[in-house]
């Protein structure tokens, strides 16, 4: 929460802060294991769950030098259908 205002006798606060912070994992979060890679166009369902925060945006591959050898973008894409956005 962040910008307070006086109402009253009292504060709210007008504005909610959100933030992010990129991280390099050196495994898969546990929602991203329990799905075999999706073959084709088709990709990862959301998970049901907010337990893992996390959002994969690429699946790097190093080589024996660690070098980036690959960059993978689209593995782990996962796309949200509007029959699953709840009106």
């Amino acid at each position: 929460m962040t910008r307070p205002v006086n109402v009253g006798e009292s504060v709210e606060y007008s504005r909610i802060r959100e933030s992010f912070a990129v991280r390099v994992l050196t495994e898969l979060p546990t929602s991203y294991r329990q799905h075999a890679p999706p073959r084709g166009p088709e990709s990862y369902p959301c998970p049901d769950s907010v337990a893992d925060p996390w959002v994969i945006l690429a699946e790097v591959v190093l080589d024996s030098s660690l070098k980036v050898s690959k960059v993978d973008c689209r593995s782990h894409q996962r796309h949200v259908h509007e029959s699953d956005i709840a009106r």
